[in-house]
């Protein structure tokens, strides 16, 4: 019987992955910290590609082994995403008005801010994960990192459609309406949260093949060599692709009068706004990357001590509290400190460690929220 799982350090080596990318993010931030940081924030969407690509692998491996009804699925979605958002949303606001209040002029605060009559709609769309649609992109106030929750739990959404409840005709109208709704930028990223879904079934695929490590070493280096050897196209590729270039192809399906109708803020229509090639193209490296890594670890080094295995878990366990904790931590911290903290590298460590330690707390918080969703929507009894 072929495995359904990881092995022991297979594992590790995704819990490894998940919090590099957290970190790279973190990192990214850092700028107002600690300058030499900022090389760091060009990678941040790069490590969100991860992210999607984990998501697609992980919920594909949870609904194999342990999840066996869409309404168990979307509980624990539900418990997971909104035991960190809404903790996180309470510190966002909780550090924009200590920050606003000690030093408005401090970052950038007051323009950030802007007005907290939109607070409210930054709030109400992002609980419900539609501050993405259509490209509107409403940031609860600046805790940028919350954009890709509405990638993320509308791919929830189309996955537990396609998984559960496919052999339905109506579920079939609902899935794509539910495309449409959600706009050309999410529809654009979706394939890339599938890839992760595809991974899994062709790592299991591969399990009991004993040309597994020869076959991905091969493809791995196929896909290294390619991207070296093109690398001008693929940058170019990236130019003439970029969000500038995208807004100004879009702009000229609309009259001025539509362009007017269909705009935000910045006075263009922002629909394709996150729909970058740059995810394919880190797509499918990482993908093929993490084919790769799996398999040899598999292959060379399948269980690694139990003590190295439970610490690297705990602390990637913390992966999304920093993700989603740290942008507002950084905020308060360089308005307490009027711009410039006097320990900068003690600093960035205690807000990781304060964001890592708190996600004990969320995974409480999860626990009982999901065991209270079970007692509101409780299984249906069978029919004798």
């Amino acid at each position: 019987m072929k495995r359904r799982a990881l092995t022991q350090s297979g594992s590790t080596f995704l819990d490894v992955v998940r919090f590099g990318a957290a970190f790279v993010v973190f990192l990214g931030h850092l700028g107002a910290i600690i300058p030499s940081a900022a090389q760091f924030t060009h990678l941040a969407h790069i490590a969100v590609c991860i992210f999607f690509v984990l998501s697609g692998f992980i919920i594909r491996m949870v609904v194999t082994n342990r999840v066996t009804t869409m309404k168990d699925f979307l509980i624990d979605r539900a418990s997971r995403i909104y035991s960190v958002a809404i903790p996180a949303l309470a510190l966002t606001l909780l550090c924009a008005a200590l920050s606003t209040l000690v030093n408005p002029a401090g970052w950038g605060v007051s323009e950030e801010l802007s007005s907290w009559s939109h607070v409210p709609l930054q709030v109400l769309t992002n609980l419900t994960f539609t501050a993405q649609i259509w490209g509107y992109e409403t940031v609860p106030i600046f805790n940028s990192p919350f954009w890709s929750l509405s990638f993320e739990c509308i791919y929830y959404l189309l996955f537990a459609l396609m998984f559960f409840r496919w052999d339905s005709k109506s579920v079939r109208v609902i899935f794509f309406l539910l495309l449409f709704a959600a706009g050309p930028a999410i529809v654009f990223l979706f394939p890339i949260w599938l890839l992760g879904c595809l991974l899994y079934d062709v790592y299991l695929w591969l399990d009991d093949k004993p040309y597994a490590w020869l076959l991905t070493s091969c493809l791995f280096l196929a896909v290294m060599l390619f991207a070296i050897f093109n690398w001008a196209f693929l940058g170019h590729l990236l130019v003439v692709t970029d969000l500038p270039h995208r807004t100004a192809w879009l702009q000229g399906f609309f009259s001025p009068s539509a362009r007017h109708f269909f705009a935000d803020s910045t006075g263009e229509v922002p629909w394709l706004l996150r729909a970058s090639f740059s995810f394919y193209i880190a797509g499918i490296i990482s993908s093929v990357s993490m084919l790769w890594a799996l398999v040899t670890i598999d292959r060379f080094c399948p269980k690694i001590p139990r003590s190295i295995a439970t610490t690297i878990r705990w602390v990637a366990e913390g992966t999304f509290a920093l993700y989603l904790l740290h942008l507002p931590l950084i905020l308060l911290t360089i308005s307490l400190s009027g711009g410039h903290p006097i320990f900068p590298y003690a600093t960035t460590a205690l807000i990781g460690t304060a964001c890592i330690v708190a996600s004990r707390w969320f995974d409480r918080l999860k626990t009982a929220m999901r065991q209270r969703l079970h007692r509101a929507f409780p299984a249906r009894a069978k029919a004798i």
